[in-house]
């Protein structure tokens, strides 16, 4: 899995880190890896964050590359 600016869409969606792990289904501390590029957001988590559609994914983006 590519790296993905997780950080930047949950600040973009005004989410904290505990409410979008929660989400997930991860421990704070996985997404707090996640978001500071030492761990990779598993491809089963993208596509939760994507299928959520009371947010905005529209610019949520593989090193620069808008994903949706």
């Amino acid at each position: 899995m590519e790296s993905i600016d997780v950080k930047g869409f949950r600040k973009k969606n005004k989410i904290k880190q505990i409410q979008l792990a929660e989400f997930l289904g991860v421990s704070q501390s996985f997404l707090s890896q996640i978001e500071n590029g030492t761990r990779a957001l598993p491809e089963d988590k993208l596509d939760k964050i994507l299928s959520h559609t009371e947010w905005d994914s529209s610019d949520l983006t593989i090193k620069g590359n808008v994903i949706n």
